[in-house]
């Protein structure tokens, strides 16, 4: 008799024969009926080097839930991150315990943590991925390019892949940085990120902290909830700020063009840049334009994040504030690209002495600097504001203004969009 709980099988309740092995996805997924999902794929994932860490514990629930398995595997490199030790919360309150999602957890042969990740085949997520696992295997395999990629593709011949990806953790507080060094690493690492992305013309489309890892991770706890961040400051202060490492993650609302369209030649929908959390999106798309320059949006979205969170590190290292206006400018012919940006930054890094990059920080959200760079280049000499004043960002044009001041109306919108769609400006 099957340990399985009867509310998994179809027929009846006698033999494990009647339980559907390779499911296809339920009508509801991933919210609903995902636990018959992954136990229906648990033996044909373990056949190819992946165990689901998924039990039924009888007398404890009715459903089957993921468990932490034990750590036996030795300290590992990249791409693969580091498993912290010890628990912060009861085991009952783990993170994700219930199966109801399309996320998956697993050890591959070598007893390694891994996510599985279902997406529909075809898709852009799936087309992405695939070109990520290509650069991996012309990279070498411990480089972080600032970005989590796939470490297989497990193709069924259905309308759905799994993604397998190492295990990573949460990035915790943003405001949590403790030296320039740390702060400087995490900036390093998403602007490589982006970077990558845009060299192999995908666009990521939601850029926010919830889509950023860092190569550590509590199977028992996210880093942003009482009492674990401390275990991530542990990583952070007791690792070579050049060994922690930060990573974009999360595509399934990305887009992917030719590998060898020019990046100005890429138009979007406007419409489309709506899409993902509205917490760092600039304002191109908000005159009624028609298209907009989606790459370019990515390249502002990530310096708008970087502003709110790390514009406390101009005040040691004046060069940010160049690099800032150019990635968040509202001309967009004159934003940086992400490669550009990632150059910039490390040209940065070269000039700043070590002794500025360990100083203690504290790092302060700046909400209001990414619609007033002036409060930032108001603490810098004016010597230094007249040698960058060619990347400072200008101020808005009163056509522009005026442009706002109609598609902020609720009639003056659809009256702006439809007039702009039909001239295509």
């Amino acid at each position: 008799m099957s340990d399985i709980p009867s509310a998994y099988w179809y027929v009846d309740w006698e033999t494990d024969e009647n339980i559907d092995l390779c499911p296809d996805l339920p009508d509801d997924w991933p919210w609903c009926g995902m636990a018959f999902f992954w136990l229906g794929w648990k033996d044909w994932l373990a056949a190819r080097g992946y165990t689901l860490t998924l039990e039924y514990r009888r007398g404890k629930d009715i459903n089957p839930e993921w468990i932490v398995p034990p750590s036996t595997a030795e300290a590992q490199s990249l791409p693969y991150a580091r498993r912290l030790l010890g628990k912060v919360k009861p085991q009952e309150d783990i993170k994700d315990a219930r199966p109801g999602s399309k996320i998956g957890y697993a050890q591959d042969r070598y007893h390694r943590d891994i996510v599985i990740k279902i997406t529909p085949f075809g898709s852009e997520e799936h087309r992405a991925y695939q070109r990520l696992l290509d650069c991996t295997r012309n990279a070498p395999p411990n480089r972080c390019c600032g970005v989590l990629r796939p470490v297989a593709i497990l193709e069924i011949g259905s309308n759905f892949a799994f993604v397998a990806m190492p295990r990573w953790g949460d990035v915790g507080h943003m405001d949590a940085f403790k030296t320039v060094a740390q702060g400087i690493q995490f900036m390093r690492c998403v602007l490589e990120g982006l970077a990558h992305l845009h060299d192999n013309r995908i666009v990521h489309r939601d850029i926010i902290d919830d889509n950023m890892l860092v190569n550590c991770y509590n199977l028992e706890t996210r880093f942003d909830l009482p009492g674990a961040q401390e275990s991530l400051d542990c990583h952070r202060s007791a690792t070579d700020p050049s060994d922690v490492h930060y990573c974009l993650f999360d595509f399934d609302i990305c887009h992917i063009f030719p590998l060898d369209a020019p990046l100005q030649a890429c138009r979007r929908p406007a419409d489309e840049a709506w899409a993902g959390a509205p917490s760092y999106q600039p304002d191109d798309v908000w005159r009624g334009e028609h298209d907009y320059d989606p790459f370019a949006y990515d390249v502002a979205c990530l310096g708008y994040f970087l502003v709110v969170w790390l514009g406390s590190l101009v005040s040691v290292i004046p060069l940010l504030a160049p690099l800032f206006d150019k990635m968040n400018t509202h001309i967009i012919a004159d934003r940086f690209t992400a490669s550009e940006a990632a150059r910039f930054f490390e040209e940065i890094v070269a000039q700043t002495p070590q002794s500025v990059l360990d100083t203690p920080m504290t790092m302060e959200q700046q909400k209001f600097w990414v619609y007033h760079p002036d409060l930032y280049w108001s603490q810098k000499p004016p010597e230094f504001r007249a040698r960058w004043a060619s990347f400072r960002m200008p101020p808005r044009s009163w056509f522009k203004q005026a442009l706002l001041r109609v598609a902020t109306n609720p009639v003056g919108w659809p009256v702006l969009q439809c007039v702009r769609t039909k001239l295509r400006i």
